[in-house]
């Protein structure tokens, strides 16, 4: 669903208006025009109006130069060389601890650029949801393209996209010019929630030796793949930053026993739509097809406060944060990409699901879920979260 500010009538005549006022292009900050739709365009007028709705303006999509330009020169002053924030409402955010790439960087990646993958923003430039997903592929760069690429049933592309990639080395990358903007990730989610994909394979067939395999859980009875240690140890404080920025609750649907309301494929939380909840939403909780983002509310909501571990990476010690409850310490030995040993978690009893219609067990239930310290790897798998 395409979310707009403006009316059919109001972005018509945004347009004509930039049809008149060519001579704007050479007024507005370079950094507004670089990373967005082209000047003049409908969607040029929509990114206006958004701007306009978040600063309290007169919302009709046109860069007039008495009140728009010079708000849109104040805010974008302070991020016109801005590469290592996050830019929401046109204002720059750090991420404490966290490498952040945005699409102002020569690194970055910006689906803004190609026609069709941005869909106007959400009312007011206001998300309610964020939306939590594995993206299926080993990198980034695979990541992306695949989402530019995909095609639907019709042979037409599906216009798909999302805000954020977390990559296996721990860097966030903002993929859209502001997370006020819409991009078709989720269903009916998508005018709702900003999507952030973590780059995991997750599905275990297309790596059956990797170190990173994990037995069968209720919510992946096929076994899964897990996180590299830098996505583990960075995933629960970005989940936290974005909420804390974007105004979103840092909650999730839980089960009965406060633990989160894990859904393997052909399940979902029952209830749970658009407008109904406002926090952080796992793929799998939202579309019977999928069972992906069941890890990442693991790792930011739902670690057992019993696992324990220690990690010892080319001679270096350290502790890595407890998703749940604090740190936890790892007494297994890796070697640059090859896990030696493994840890072991505590068992506890499965929860049934609120509401639902069975068992769903903790990821961190099964035994050798130890992480791997793992460098991006070159290679490129076709696969990315759906939008269903």
């Amino acid at each position: 669903m395409t979310t707009r500010l403006l009316s059919a009538v109001q972005s018509k005549a945004a347009v004509a208006f930039y049809a008149k006022n060519q001579g704007l292009q050479r007024e507005l900050p370079q950094a507004f025009l670089d990373r967005g739709p082209r000047f003049g365009t409908v969607e040029f007028a929509e990114r206006v109006a958004a701007f306009q709705a978040a600063h309290g303006l007169v919302v009709d999509g046109k860069a007039g130069r008495k009140e728009t330009i010079p708000a849109i020169e104040a805010a974008f002053t302070a991020t016109r060389w801005r590469h290592d924030c996050l830019i929401f409402r046109s204002g720059d955010f750090e991420c404490p601890g966290v490498r952040v790439v945005n699409t102002y960087s020569p690194e970055g990646y910006d689906f803004s650029r190609y026609p069709g993958h941005v869909h106007g923003y959400f009312p007011g430039g206001q998300p309610s949801a964020l939306l939590l997903h594995d993206s299926v592929t080993r990198t980034a760069d695979s990541c992306f393209k695949v989402l530019l690429t995909r095609r639907g049933k019709d042979g037409k592309n599906m216009g798909l996209g999302t805000a954020l990639m977390l990559s296996p080395s721990g860097t966030l990358y903002q993929c859209v010019p502001d997370l006020a903007a819409v991009t078709w990730h989720a269903g009916v989610w998508n005018r709702v929630a900003v999507g952030l994909d973590v780059i995991a394979l997750l599905d275990v067939s297309l790596a059956p030796g990797s170190p990173l395999r994990r037995p069968a859980t209720a919510w992946a009875p096929q076994g899964y793949l897990d996180y590299t240690l830098q996505q583990a140890e960075v995933l629960p404080k970005v989940v936290e930053r974005l909420c804390e920025l974007l105004g979103i609750p840092f909650e999730c649907k839980r089960q009965a026993d406060g633990r989160p309301a894990y859904c393997k494929a052909s399940q979902v939380v029952p209830g749970l739509e658009p407008g109904t909840f406002s926090g952080v939403v796992a793929h799998a909780q939202v579309s019977a097809a999928r069972y992906d983002g069941n890890l990442a509310l693991a790792y930011t909501f739902g670690a057992p406060p019993s696992c324990s571990t220690t990690l010892v990476a080319e001679g270096l010690e350290g502790k890595g944060r407890g998703p749940e409850t604090g740190e936890w310490s790892f007494p297994t030995r890796y070697q640059l990409g090859d896990a030696v040993g493994a840890a072991s978690f505590d068992e506890a009893s499965p929860a049934v699901l609120a509401g639902g219609d069975g068992a769903i067990a903790d990821p961190f239930q099964s035994s050798s879920a130890s992480l791997l310290l793992l460098r991006e790897a070159p290679h490129e798998v076709a696969g990315a979260h759906g939008s269903e």
